[in-house]
């Protein structure tokens, strides 16, 4: 079981094995004070959290937290510490974004990054913005 859950999960629960990254500060918040977020975690909560996308069919992630850090949803071979890392970042998970009024900018990292990335979204927004964020 603990070796392939998302196997199990599928086959016995018909539904995807989720798992949840989320850095808080002692002070149960997941940005600092000056609302900067980017590093509240070591270089060791890096290196799981890399390992983590690396065995993820997908990463999640909210629009204002594209917006506040320009993520790029990217496994990293620098920080997965792994003799194969060159070889395991050649299969990036798909990026998965929830934006309901497309904000998302058009000069966004992870719109510049390989892979596939999905929007996802409501009618509550421009025409035109969506035509350019689909050819991006």
């Amino acid at each position: 079981r603990a070796l392939n859950p998302g196997f199990i999960s599928r086959m016995e629960r018909q539904r995807p094995f989720v798992r949840l990254k989320m850095a808080m500060s002692l002070d149960g918040r997941t940005a600092m004070g000056s609302g900067e977020s980017q590093w509240i975690t070591g270089p060791q909560a890096r290196t799981q959290v890399q390992r983590l996308r690396a065995r993820s069919s997908a990463i999640l992630s909210g629009v204002e937290s594209i917006i506040m850090d320009d993520s790029r949803l990217t496994l990293r071979a620098d920080q997965l510490a792994l003799d194969n890392a060159a070889e395991i970042v050649q299969r990036q998970p798909l990026r998965v974004i929830l934006d309901s009024r497309l904000r998302l900018p058009l000069a966004a990292a992870c719109l510049r990054e390989p892979g596939r990335t999905l929007i996802i979204t409501t009618d509550q927004h421009s025409e035109e913005k969506r035509r350019k964020l689909a050819a991006a």
